[in-house]
Parts: C-alpha cells; sequence; structure tokens
C-alpha cells in the first residue's frame, strides 16, 4: 500500500469509527425500536473501520511492535493467550450482532488487530473470511461519499 493510500485509508477508517462513536453517543435520542439496529450498525461501523486501520502504516507498527512483543515476551503461555482473546472476541462481537450488545463495539474496534496476528491456523481463516469483506465495505461507503455532491445534495 503506498503513502498516499495509506492516509486515505486511515482517514476512511477513523472517519469510519467516528461515526460509530457518535451512534454510540446519541442513540439514546432515537426512538427505541431503532436503538438495537444502531447498535448493530455501530460494531460493524466499528470493525469496518479497523480493519481498514490495520492495512496503514500505524496499523502494520501496531500489530508489528507492541502486540507482537507482548505475545513474545510473555513466555510459553503468550500465543495461547492471544489465541483465547482472539476466540473470545470473534465470539463477542458475533453475539453483539445478534443481541444487540452494546459492548460488543469495543470488542469488534480491537478484534482486526488481534486477528492480524495469526499466520495459520483456525483464526487466521476467520481473519481471511472476515476482513476482506469489511475492506469492501469500506471502499463502497468511502465511494459513496466520493460521490455525492455536497453543495446540492444529490449524486453526480
Amino acid at each position: 500500500m503506498g503513502s498516499m493510500a495509506s492516509w486515505i485509508g486511515s482517514g476512511t477508517g477513523l472517519v469510519m469509527i467516528g461515526v460509530a462513536f457518535l451512534i454510540s453517543k446519541y442513540k439514546s435520542e432515537l426512538p427505541h425500536k431503532a436503538s438495537p439496529w444502531m447498535t448493530r450498525a455501530e460494531i460493524v461501523l466499528m470493525f469496518m473501520g479497523s480493519s481498514v486501520l490495520v492495512l496503514t502504516v500505524a496499523g502494520k507498527w501496531i500489530v508489528g511492535h507492541p502486540l507482537t512483543w507482548v505475545v513474545s515476551h510473555s513466555g510459553g503461555w503468550g500465543p495461547a493467550i492471544a489465541k483465547i482473546v482472539a476466540a473470545s472476541l470473534v465470539l463477542t462481537a458475533g453475539l453483539g450482532l445478534w443481541r444487540a450488545w452494546e459492548r460488543a463495539a469495543k470488542a469488534a474496534v480491537v478484534l482486526p488487530f488481534v486477528l492480524a496476528l495469526f499466520t495459520a491456523g483456525f483464526l487466521h481463516d476467520v481473519n481471511q473470511m472476515l476482513t476482506p469483506n469489511a475492506r469492501h465495505g469500506a471502499d463502497q461507503v468511502s465511494n459513496w461519499i466520493g460521490k455525492t455532491d455536497h453543495k446540492k445534495g444529490s449524486k453526480k
């Protein structure tokens, strides 16, 4: 990924995470029936935004240095603990989507960074299955935002 693409990708990821944060902050102002769907949208936006951030220079640094250092310097327990944490984050985010659980958004924002640590096995397969779809969704949102004519409020 080039330098400019990395900056654009990080901007898209941060905007999506910011929108999800605004949803969580002002969700109580919406009608009661909309709240579970806004919670689900918040979880999806958090996951999509952080999936884009993992590909950027900052995301590569976070995965490459601090997280890897913690896993490698914790003795033989590091990889086992990382697998347990990753599996619990996958379950938390999945159950959060199903039950509209508000705390699952925090798990969804961390999940792509933890899954990026694995290069083989089941959790790597989960990462290969989820993150390309999330990145594609983030690209679609970015394209949709870019095609809007802000002066008139219509599509070009």
